[in-house]
């Protein structure tokens, strides 16, 4: 959770930042969820780590967390199109 909110400071030494938060033990005992019920969770976080600056999402789920990740940069792009996700 340090990690996560404190990924700007991260950012700021210029090495692209590899996130990988999908279905960890955190999310559900946060969420009070077992391991097949963690989704949502690690949409959120992984959208929140992209929008804090990371540039790689490692993640069980690639389809949802790709469309999670998109619509966030489509908002804080302000544009429909999030080309900048690969």
């Amino acid at each position: 959770m340090t990690l996560l909110k404190e990924l700007p400071r991260l950012v700021a030494l210029g090495s692209p930042l590899l996130v990988g938060v999908s279905r960890k033990s955190f999310i559900g005992r946060i969420l009070d969820r077992g391991v097949e019920e963690r989704l949502y969770g690690g949409l959120g976080l992984a959208a929140l780590a992209v929008s804090l600056g990371a540039r790689i999402i490692r993640t069980h789920d690639v389809a949802p967390t790709l469309d999670a990740i998109r619509m966030v940069g489509a908002v804080l792009q302000g544009r429909e199109g999030a080309e900048w996700v690969r």
